[in-house]
């Protein structure tokens, strides 16, 4: 039954409309999973590597305002926000790592007026507000952060396109605070989004 599913689902994407890219602003509505993650905890008390902290794949979803310049290029500002809770069982309940980022993205489409989909790519640079409980003691602080994005989109409609994407997220803090505790806070999350873009 998942095959005939997938098999339909490719078969829609592969013979629908193609649509032409032209020029507008437009409005995205995002939702996705994080990967397993490893953060890294310097912590001034403890001796080097510190500590290491790895969370469960996450939830994540997130809104994006742009401009597409009709020529390939877009820009965009995004807000993403994702939660992933602690591996560690001995971690108490609601123990987790969640981020709320705002960036502004870069993207280039490659351009095919006959292709049904049509492959991307982009980087952005922002902040991230960093909330995490752990080791029994919570921190939150923003830290500066980039990512790196690509995946395809879909024509649905004239205005209306579908968007699937894998990107990469990197962030550090060299003075982060745990519990009052100076720390050095480096983060490394990757992820899938699946997003509907509306263009004005």
């Amino acid at each position: 039954m998942r095959r005939c599913l997938l098999a339909g689902v490719a078969i829609a994407l592969l013979t629908g409309p193609a649509f032409a890219q032209t020029a507008g602003s437009y409005f995205t509505i995002e939702g996705g999973f994080t990967l397993p993650t490893t953060i890294n905890l310097n912590l001034s008390a403890l001796p080097p590597p510190g500590e290491t902290q790895r969370f469960q794949a996450g939830r994540s979803y997130g809104v994006a305002y742009g401009y597409n310049f009709g020529n390939g290029f877009r820009t965009e500002v995004e807000s993403f926000a994702s939660y992933a809770a602690s591996e560690r069982r001995s971690d108490a309940a609601g123990a987790g790592l969640s981020t709320t980022t705002v960036m502004l993205n870069g993207l280039y489409e490659f351009n095919g007026d006959d292709w049904h989909m049509k492959p991307y790519v982009g980087a952005g640079f922002g902040m991230i507000d960093m909330n995490e409980r752990i080791l029994g003691a919570n921190g939150t602080d923003w830290m500066t952060a980039y990512q790196v994005r690509g995946g395809v989109t879909m024509g649905l409609t004239q205005k209306l396109l579908g968007s699937f994407e894998y990107r990469w997220t990197m962030g550090s803090k060299p003075h982060f605070s745990l519990a009052g505790i100076p720390t050095k806070l480096e983060v490394d999350r990757h992820g899938f989004v699946l997003g509907f873009n509306y263009k004005y």
